[in-house]
């Protein structure tokens, strides 16, 4: 089924036809009355017109007949004819119009499916539905209103009834390539791809030229991962209809996938002009969009697929995971609890709702995200380490986190964040050269800024005595989290261990007990708490020695 832009001499038509009293009186006294032997000439004109196939001109015949007989139904549905045949689809709906408000019986259900083709073609499923289904009422036998219900069903998301439509189409005209290809649409839509290209290669046997069987076909193979054969599909729809919006998506899909996102770009605005409803089209253009990093547009073609499409769960993941890079993470939330419903074996959908879920402090739920997440995807990282993060913060369960973060640490051994969370699940369990390893590589990671791992590391350090490396580590974490107290008590200690028994002996010892000090009193102010470590400080500052 071509669908190809209205000329503008439809716009005439309709004029003619709807509103002739909107015409300037002086127009219509200019215009010749003819009387009943002329205008019965003239249709019998357009009929010869219209066997020669001359349908323009037939057109014109009819048209003139029409607008001085306007209840004459056998020339209204003549019109109909002519204006589907020069694909003048604006002045068919004008045509049918008038036979469907005038005819009774057969002519009336003629004029409904008619006007149920013509809706087709201009994209007006509903509408085109509901006229094939009075047209049915009228003749259940008539197979054109069958194919147009069945075509408009597919587009108006409805396969379960287009099935049984178009079967019904097949079985009243078996040679309809336009019933054939109907099925294919609808056997794609179930999914029941082998059963689809079968129908699409029936209507092309029955009629070649069929551009809107090319298509679908073309949309089969693509979808099959076969680009080579869709795009020589696409191609040939092309060739033989130049307006084949279906035709430009495929192509823009197969060159997407290819990884030349320039072309497929314009193919894909092509598609989308000529058919706005193009839900492949729409999320293919979305993830060009999101690859060039146009963020903004990427998100409002996401939210356009899915006001076509609500069912499409990777368009909400994709819409979910652009939301969560911006931060704008609670309106991340509605589309990716919607993905997690519509695709409930994602282990990435889980693992961005535990995202979501931790920032808006729902830990309880971020922890079963995380853990779902982990349960369908055992290599997804992320998963194992918010997993194991939240089973060490809430829950207070060291065993169980100790297990996820080295899970994550092993899946991704170059993240300096995973790494920072094993080695402190390490430390916490007294495995301090395992810890040690941990965050030794975890320092080392690029652009590195987390005081936790400083802070910690530090630690392991000065369990291990190596007090000057130490007391570096607790210098930055001081650096990097001044309301933590735990960095000042660790570099006091580690200053004070490097002053040897029977000092502070020189200059170098005078600025350790000055360090040592301020690290003490920073530690106070922050509601630290070391008796020990405060009768050091009293000592040193009265001028007493290390003993």
């Amino acid at each position: 089924m071509k669908v190809c832009p209205a000329p503008i001499a439809a716009v005439t038509l309709v004029v003619s036809l709807l509103s002739v009293a909107a015409e300037p009186q002086e127009k219509k006294q200019e215009q010749k009355k003819l009387n009943p032997q002329e205008l019965k000439r003239m249709a019998a004109d357009g009929d010869r017109l219209m066997a020669e196939g001359k349908m323009a001109d037939a057109r014109r015949h009819f048209l003139t007949v029409l607008e001085q007989e306007p209840a004459n139904v056998p020339v209204a549905l003549k019109l109909g004819r002519t204006c589907e045949s020069i694909q003048d689809w604006d002045g068919a709906i004008a045509a049918y119009q008038k036979v469907a408000a005038s005819a009774q019986g057969p002519e009336r259900a003629e004029g409904l499916a008619g006007l149920a083709g013509a809706y087709v073609r201009t994209r007006q499923f509903k509408e085109a539905a509901d006229s094939a289904r009075k047209a049915i009422e009228l003749n259940p036998a008539a197979a054109p209103a069958h194919v147009s219900l069945a075509y408009s069903l597919v587009r108006l998301g409805s396969t379960e009834q287009a099935l049984p439509a178009a079967r019904k189409a097949i079985e009243l005209a078996p040679t309809s390539a336009v019933a054939h290809a109907a099925l294919g649409e609808a056997l794609l839509r179930d999914n029941k791809v082998a059963d689809a290209e079968a129908a699409f290669r029936k209507a092309l046997e029955l009629d070649p030229k069929a551009a809107d069987a090319l298509a679908g076909l073309a949309d089969l193979q693509c979808r099959k991962a076969d680009y080579s054969a869709a795009e020589a599909s696409a191609a040939k729809a092309l060739e033989l209809d130049p307006n084949q919006a279906r035709a430009y998506s495929v192509r823009g899909r197969v060159n997407l996938a290819r990884g030349q996102l320039i072309p497929a770009q314009g193919d894909l605005t092509t598609a989308i002009a000529r058919d706005s409803t193009d839900v492949e089209a729409q999320l293919a253009l979305a993830q060009i969009q999101r690859k060039q990093n146009n963020l903004t547009s990427a998100v409002t073609s996401y939210r356009r697929v899915l006001s076509l499409d609500p069912s499409r769960g990777p368009a909400y993941l994709e819409l979910g995971e652009i939301l969560v890079s911006q931060g704008d993470l609670t309106a991340a939330r509605d589309p990716l609890e919607k993905a997690a419903e519509r695709m409930p074996d994602s282990g990435r959908a889980q693992y961005l709702l535990g995202v979501v879920y931790e920032q808006g402090k729902d830990l309880e739920r971020a922890l079963q995200a995380y853990s779902r997440a982990a349960e369908l995807d055992p290599n997804l990282a992320e998963a194992h380490h918010g997993r194991g993060r939240l089973l060490r913060e809430l829950k207070k369960d060291a065993p169980g986190a100790l297990a996820s973060l080295e899970k994550a640490a092993a899946l991704s051994p170059d993240n300096g964040d995973v790494l920072t969370d094993f080695g402190v699940a390490l430390y916490d369990a007294k495995q301090v050269d395992k810890a040690g390893d941990a965050l030794s590589r975890a320092v080392k990671t690029a652009d590195y800024r987390n005081p936790l791992g400083f802070g910690v590391y530090g630690l392991v350090l000065k369990d291990k005595q190596n007090f000057t490396e130490a007391a570096g580590w607790f210098e930055k974490a001081a650096a990097g989290s001044p309301k933590w107290w735990i960095p000042h008590w660790g570099a006091a200690w580690s200053y004070f261990g490097l002053i040897k028994k029977g000092c502070p002996c020189g200059p170098e010892d005078e600025e350790r007990v000055k360090k040592i000090k301020e690290h003490f009193d920073q530690m106070i102010a922050l509601q630290g708490k070391d008796p020990a470590l405060e009768q050091r400080v009293d000592a040193l500052t009265k001028g007493q020695k290390v003993k």
